[in-house]
């Protein structure tokens, strides 16, 4: 059975922790793309800022080469983040592993992740690497995997949920016919977790589907 691991990375090497700093909202990482190793890109959204305040200080991060907004009806408006540093190499080292990163949320200190590991020796391995490259590691919450949990298409039964609820109520309906709000009380949870809970489960769709046909 595999670890889920919430942690917090912290260091330099990091890129875009000086834009989190910023502004008043959450920074989200839904993608990592390194075909370029040098200038790899970033796919970020934002919650609680204006597309245009958060395209304004991504371009004025320290590390960010370029910014290319990507319009979205369907969710948050996303950014392309061109950085100008190479991967860091304990990203490098994480994705190198048994491992399936959940998408990141950044901080003025570091990056706030999940990841599921294989096995427990996958995990210590990368917490080895972090030591020996000085990164700093928080570990906020570990716990297992429960793989009967998981549908077909790599859902929990809570994101399952909320996505087939978000979908009868016309959350995704052009325009919207539901907000994230109506969805929150209907589900009995907040604003907050239910986003996340929607963005994981997107994730893990695209993943399981759209990305996975492109893989092949």
């Amino acid at each position: 059975m595999s670890l889920v691991c919430d942690f917090t990375l912290g260091g330099d090497a990091l890129p875009l922790t000086d834009v989190a700093a910023t502004v008043s909202g959450t920074v989200h990482v839904e993608r990592v793309i390194a075909d370029r190793p040098h200038n790899p890109h970033i796919i970020v959204t934002g919650e609680g800022i204006s597309p245009k305040h958060l395209e304004t200080a991504m371009a004025n991060g320290t590390r960010v080469r370029d910014v290319v907004r990507l319009e979205s009806s369907f969710e948050a408006t996303r950014f392309r983040i061109t950085i100008d540093q190479p991967v860091p190499a304990v990203y490098e080292r994480l994705v190198s592993l048994r491992t399936y990163p959940e998408g990141a949320t950044i901080t003025e200190t570091g990056w706030r992740t999940r990841v599921q590991f294989a096995t427990r020796d996958d995990l210590l391995s990368f917490r080895n690497t972090c030591q020996e490259m000085s990164v700093k590691f928080h570990l906020h919450r570990l716990f297992q995997s429960d793989s009967d949990d998981i549908d077909e298409y790599g859902l929990t039964a809570q994101q399952h949920n909320a996505l087939a609820v978000a979908y009868d109520e016309g959350y995704f309906e052009i325009p919207r016919e539901a907000t994230l709000e109506d969805l929150a009380d209907e589900l009995d949870t907040t604003t907050s977790a239910l986003s996340e809970l929607l963005r994981r489960g997107q994730r893990r769709l695209v993943g399981r589907t759209v990305a996975a046909l492109e893989g092949t």
